[in-house]
């Protein structure tokens, strides 16, 4: 009986009635059964806690031949549904804060120069940037784990901003090539020039292979951590554009295209801190920019880069 008092306070405001016959009559009603949404009543008249807990399940009561109440639990809120696959794209942009040494911050390669900072273009370099956009790149779980595979194809850019008046040539020796060189003016007799810019120019199709952990359903939201490698193939030869002015002649722009003693490959270390779609990269080249025939010091690859990721 105790149970029929508790009632009173769920009835009055979550009560739907659903009857095959209703007669009205000074505000009374029969019905044959009614419904009732459990989740909105609670016992609190000297119950113990089990008692005074929601339903858990259907109770079906009835209390005349003519009379039937129903409690269901209320439903739960369906979780979000678990992803196992998507693709996406990346679009990345960075600069380096210089050209590394070595292949490890602290491994270094050339012991005349014990900075792990390498001092190819010390004093003509002004700029190093970086930008990527991975144009396609799928990312799929291991089994129920946070655990993510991912690997994608992107276009990688790495460009070299030189100081006025000087730029990237390559040097001769009694008439043969003999490397690389920054010169401080353009090799031009009896005109006055004034150097305005110069950049240097490489482009890579790059593979990129991670593990990624992510501990959302869907794999796209909250904090993700990556690491993972590349590997990537130079696309066409380096360019090196030009400006400046030569008195009576006026602005000229230039543009060269050489291998520039480049190496065609390069393959590094990558890893990513992310929340949501934003991220922060950071990245090491395995592999010199240039190889030994370009007689410069060791120019390894770096960046720490701020990426969006646009995910399917």
């Amino acid at each position: 009986m105790k149970h029929y008092y508790a009632l009173l306070f769920g009835l009055a405001g979550t009560i739907s009635a659903y009857a095959q016959e209703s007669i009205v009559s000074d505000l009374a009603f029969r019905a044959d059964s009614v419904y009732v949404d459990s989740s909105e009543v609670a016992f609190f008249n000297e119950m113990n806690a089990e008692d005074s807990a929601f339903f858990a399940e259907d109770i079906v009561m009835a209390l005349t031949p003519d009379f039937t109440l129903k409690f269901a639990p209320k439903p739960k809120a369906d979780k979000e549904e678990k992803v196992y696959k998507f693709n996406g794209q990346t679009v990345t942009f960075g600069a380096f804060p210089g050209f590394y040494n070595g292949i490890g911050f602290f491994a270094y390669q050339n012991y005349s120069n014990p900075s792990p900072v390498s001092t190819w273009g010390e004093g003509f370099l002004t700029d190093v940037t970086y930008s990527s956009y991975e144009v396609y790149y799928v990312q799929e779980r291991w089994k129920e784990s946070p655990i993510w595979g991912h690997i994608g194809l992107s276009w990688d850019m790495v460009g070299l901003t030189l100081q006025p008046n000087s730029y990237l040539t390559t040097s001769f020796l009694d008439g043969q090539p003999n490397g690389l060189t920054i010169v401080e003016s353009p090799d031009v007799t009896e005109m006055e020039v004034f150097w305005k810019s110069s950049e240097f120019i490489m482009n890579y199709l790059t593979l990129n292979n991670a593990f990624v952990f992510n501990m959302s359903r869907s794999g796209r939201k909250g904090l993700s951590l990556t690491v993972g490698q590349y590997i990537s193939a130079r696309l066409g030869q380096p360019v090196m554009h030009s400006r400046y002015y030569i008195t009576g002649v006026g602005q000229v722009r230039s543009t060269v295209r050489s291998s520039f003693y480049s190496n065609p490959w390069q393959v590094g270390t990558y890893g990513r801190i992310g929340y949501n779609n934003f991220f922060l990269d950071f990245r090491r080249g395995l592999t010199q920019l240039f190889n030994s025939q370009a007689k410069m010091p060791n120019a390894f690859v770096g960046a720490v880069s701020v990426g969006y990721s646009t995910k399917w």
